[in-house]
């Protein structure tokens, strides 16, 4: 299994075509390539690039946590796939590591709604279109 993984507080871009754009901040993010194939005994394009992205609900993040909802369930050929910017910033404003996912699409995407709403929380699960893999650039 190969492994690319990144955790920490980042600032994260989501771009579609039509240029919407959604902005997520103070999240936690972990990057993973897998291989998928369980047998395998050479480099294997059996790779899938997979963004899990989570974060606490507040009310500053409504509207934008609202377009993650309407983009996961959407079907539209210029909504489903969007570009994303991960920018890792660790609690500052200086950038340590940027990625860049040139086809995104939703693979999961949950919330946890608390009563209270001090421990509702979001999960987004982004995976790379197959065919773009070698559009992922780090930075």
């Amino acid at each position: 299994m190969a492994n690319d993984k990144s955790s920490g507080q980042s600032g994260i871009t989501i771009t579609a075509e039509n240029g919407e754009t959604i902005v997520l901040t103070s999240t936690n993010t972990t990057i993973q390539f897998d291989t998928f194939a369980e047998n395998v005994r050479n480099k294997s394009k059996s790779v899938n690039a997979t963004v899990t992205i989570t974060g606490k609900i507040k009310d500053t993040d409504t509207s934008e946590l609202k377009k993650v909802f309407n983009w996961s369930k959407s079907f539209k050929s210029a909504e489903v796939y969007r570009k994303l910017k991960i920018d890792d910033t660790a609690g500052t404003d200086e950038i340590r590591r940027s990625y860049e996912f040139e086809q995104m699409f939703v693979l999961d995407y949950e919330e946890y709604l608390d009563e209270d709403d001090v421990n509702s929380k979001y999960m987004l699960k982004l995976r790379q279109k197959e065919d773009h893999f070698d559009d992922i650039e780090t930075y």
